[in-house]
């Protein structure tokens, strides 16, 4: 049996629903909830990423890692790959702006088109510009992120929250990345009727996201409070250094791994 401890408010759980929270909020404010089964439906999900969060944390008890290695990337981009093959099978079965109830009136699922790319940027009116400025910059912090990550893991501490943060972080931008390069627009298939369309690459990012934010509550080490401009700014200048470094060893030895298994010499590996 689950203990029932599991369940009890953490800061690392409820931060889980801190970005749903404000979309609510930002809804109401705007006057798009205008009815009591609205608000209802909008405030479901705030369940399911809860438990979503206690779930982490009950796994965060018996295990440190997601996975070891370079596993997490392979997990990552799997994720990506069953985001991209849904979108393929619901524009295969499902006419555009049609959908199927799979409860009546709470959730659909149906092929809806987001432009923006994303739930975030629609909410936010974000225009083409904002787009296109994202389309050039996420493929390079994409490739940052993937050394950021092990830098962590590998000097810092082993965390499930931050295999977790990565994980979906990277998902949901790769994604994103697939879908405006390749669709041009984001294939909507997660419908809150009238409340809004998503997909599971929000999913990733939002749990993403909050993982993020719960290793850094989590992590006794990571001091929230600013020590001066000048002392934080020197300490981010030498972790920038640091994780340069790091990444370059870490393109060394995977250039030395390729070139081992296409059967080249050590002299000829650099």
């Amino acid at each position: 049996m689950i203990r029932l401890a599991v369940l009890r408010p953490t800061a690392t759980r409820l931060v889980f629903l801190v970005e749903w929270f404000l979309f609510m909020l930002l809804a109401l404010l705007r006057g798009e909830l205008e009815t009591g089964k609205q608000i209802l439906v909008a405030s479901y999900p705030l369940a399911f990423f809860y438990f979503v969060a206690c779930a982490l944390a009950l796994l965060s008890e018996h295990t440190q890692q997601l996975a070891r290695g370079w596993r997490p990337l392979v997990l990552a981009l799997g994720l990506t790959g069953v985001d991209q093959l849904t979108k393929s099978l619901i524009v295969a079965s499902i006419p555009y702006q049609a959908s199927v109830p799979v409860i009546e009136g709470w959730l659909h699922l149906a092929h809806a088109r987001n432009a923006q790319g994303s739930w975030v940027l629609s909410t936010l009116n974000s225009r083409g510009m904002g787009t296109v400025l994202l389309m050039i910059a996420v493929p390079s912090i994409l490739l940052f992120s993937v050394f950021c990550h092990r830098y962590y893991v590998s000097t810092q501490r082993k965390s499930l929250w931050a295999d977790v943060a990565f994980v979906g972080l990277f998902a949901g931008c790769m994604s994103w990345v697939c879908d405006m390069y390749f669709r041009g627009h984001i294939v909507d298939s997660i419908v809150l009727p009238g409340v809004l369309a998503a997909d599971l690459k929000d999913l990733f990012v939002t749990i993403g996201a909050a993982a993020f934010c719960a290793e850094a509550l989590d992590n006794p080490d990571v001091s929230l409070r600013p020590r001066g401009w000048r002392t934080d700014g020197q300490d981010l200048i030498q972790l920038a250094a640091r994780v340069a470094d790091f990444s370059i060893q870490e393109v060394r030895g995977l250039r030395r791994v390729f070139m081992k298994l296409l059967g080249k010499g050590p002299e000829e590996c650099g």
